[in-house]
């Protein structure tokens, strides 16, 4: 998550003074069909003008310092300041569909995973808005993560059941990690914190599986079997301990980290499509069935009760605080925050059409 930004400070001199800089939070939901960002000020919960961004916007990300929001659509990549909520001149990315945005620890390069025959990473410098010379990042790709260091990538390989560690000091890929079936398996990634441990989850049988990898040797472990089907998110805790996954056939595994067994099964009701990790809570975002935001305590394993308000639930994200969740709605095209403290939701806000894709972002106004 971006990091705050520390406040502009006046001098003793009022003819010398410089302007005062505020740090403010603004929620930022692309909306597919609509062909823009809605900015939503967090301390207000109001919606302020939609940012047109041309295509089908369906993929966020923000720079470290939260300077600069780019948006993904099917052909472009598009860099918008933060601060005037305008947008610069879009990066073209023709090739496939962007299906996964990260940055270097500096946030001087945003790596663009695209999803195509022959994926490819493109490196985007974000000084210039420029891409480099794009990096072969297997077939038919689906999910990318960076090692805490930043100084390697690994990119899911589905359409050859492999995970490609790349070095992106040299940008080249190294040698292919068998990590499932070929077609199933792997569709998403998890890392560890201390970047130890790569954990690859499959898409369907028979390569549901999920998968430890040593980054240290690039090798596979033995795989573990969840009780889950189809996982479209993991996460690992924050002191590293454990690996929670997802599964959209309703349930929450759990995997040891320090010995990679599995713990008891979560088993929750309806499609499951979003996690996200606090230290008390697993917030759960259900696709069909209700549709709501089910929270589920990290220590007991038990589920508190579902917090309605936003239907039919795409995506989540954590304000950089940590104390308020954002939960959309694609069928009531709304975001809305939940108070993570005590689990209340506030009020929901207007979106645009079909929403895909959020981020929570702490930057100078």
């Amino acid at each position: 998550m971006p990091a705050l930004i520390a406040a502009g400070t006046l001098s003793a001199t009022p003819a010398s003074a410089t302007p005062h800089t505020a740090t403010v939070t603004t929620v930022y939901v692309a909306n597919n069909s609509s062909g823009s960002v809605t900015p939503v000020d967090a301390a207000t919960d109001t919606a302020g003008p939609p940012i047109l961004i041309p295509g089908n916007p369906d993929v966020l990300a923000a720079t470290p310092d939260g300077s600069t929001l780019y948006v993904a659509t099917y052909t472009d990549i598009t860099p918008v300041s933060t601060a005037t909520d305008q947008p610069g001149k879009p990066v073209p990315t023709r090739t496939g569909e962007t299906i996964s945005l990260a940055f270097s620890p500096d946030g001087k390069t945003l790596y663009a995973l695209i999803y195509a025959e022959k994926s490819i990473i493109i490196p985007i410098n974000t000084a210039t808005d420029t891409a480099g010379k794009p990096i072969p990042a297997g077939t038919f790709s689906t999910d990318m993560i960076l090692a805490p260091g930043g100084t390697e990538a690994y990119v899911a390989s589905r359409g050859d059941g492999t995970v490609i560690p790349i070095n992106l000091a040299t940008r080249t890929p190294g040698t292919p990690i068998p990590a499932g079936v070929a077609g199933s398996c792997p569709w998403t990634l998890a890392i560890t914190p201390d970047g130890s441990t790569v954990y690859a989850a499959g898409s369907s049988e028979p390569g549901n599986e999920i998968i430890p990898i040593d980054t240290a040797t690039d090798t596979a472990g033995t795989p573990v079997w969840p009780a889950g089907d189809q996982f479209p998110a993991m996460q690992v805790s924050q002191d590293g301990k454990t690996l929670w996954a997802l599964a959209t056939n309703g349930f929450l595994d759990r995997i040891n980290t320090a010995t990679n067994t599995l713990l008891p099964a979560i088993r929750i009701r309806g499609d499951l499509l979003t996690l996200n990790l606090t230290p008390q809570t697993a917030y759960v975002g259900q696709w069909w069935g209700w549709g709501r935001l089910l929270p589920v305590s990290t220590t007991t394993g038990i589920r508190g009760p579902d917090i309605p308000g936003a239907r039919f639930i795409i995506a989540t994200a954590l304000s950089p605080d940590g104390k308020t969740i954002w939960a959309v709605g694609r069928s009531s095209r709304t975001v809305m925050p939940v108070d993570v403290a005590t689990g209340q939701p506030g009020r929901p806000v207007p979106v645009g059409q079909n929403p895909a894709a959020v981020v929570v972002v702490s930057h100078s106004s």
